[in-house]
């Protein structure tokens, strides 16, 4: 069956769209833009397809802020902060498993926070992740001392040495 509504411009629709975050597929739709069209736009470069259902706009740069209130949309629930951020941080990882390396290098190259990208390495490693070697390449090149961050409520530590 047929949609009776009429497309959306998508030069229109660019001046209402958020900088600086993720766009997921079901934001795009509620704006009028299919998951299809999305996709075909992501083919032809009007957008950048990061994950499955999840775009941002070329040429944007993803912020810390961005990203949390995209993720909190996602996760209802969601609290990043103090010592449930590394259980939560985990869980992330583990949901990223079948991101693309392409796109895990372009946000990793704007990481500057040591500690994250360590973070990243550690987990990666851990769940044997098929880009688990990236996060320490990027490790290596932010440089560095050696580290150790506390994980939360069972008194575990995680060691976040230099690789």
């Amino acid at each position: 069956m047929r949609s009776t509504a009429a497309p959306v411009s998508f030069k229109v629709l660019l001046s209402s769209l958020p900088r600086g975050e993720p766009l997921s597929t079901a934001a795009l739709q509620a704006r009028g833009l299919s998951a299809f069209r999305a996709s075909a736009l992501a083919r032809s470069g009007w957008l950048v397809h990061l994950a499955r259902g999840v775009y941002m706009l070329p040429g944007d740069t993803l912020t810390r802020e961005g990203s949390l209130a995209f993720l909190s949309e996602q996760t209802p629930g969601l609290h990043v902060g103090g010592k449930a951020a590394l259980a939560e941080a985990r869980e992330l990882v583990e949901s990223l498993s079948g991101l693309r390396e392409k796109v895990l290098n372009r946000l990793l190259r704007h990481t500057t926070r040591i500690k994250v990208v360590r973070i990243a390495a550690t987990f990666a490693t851990d769940m044997k992740l098929p880009w688990a070697a990236l996060p320490t390449r990027h490790s290596e090149r932010i440089g560095g001392g050696a580290r150790r961050v506390a994980v939360g409520r069972t008194g575990e530590r995680l060691d976040l040495r230099r690789p």
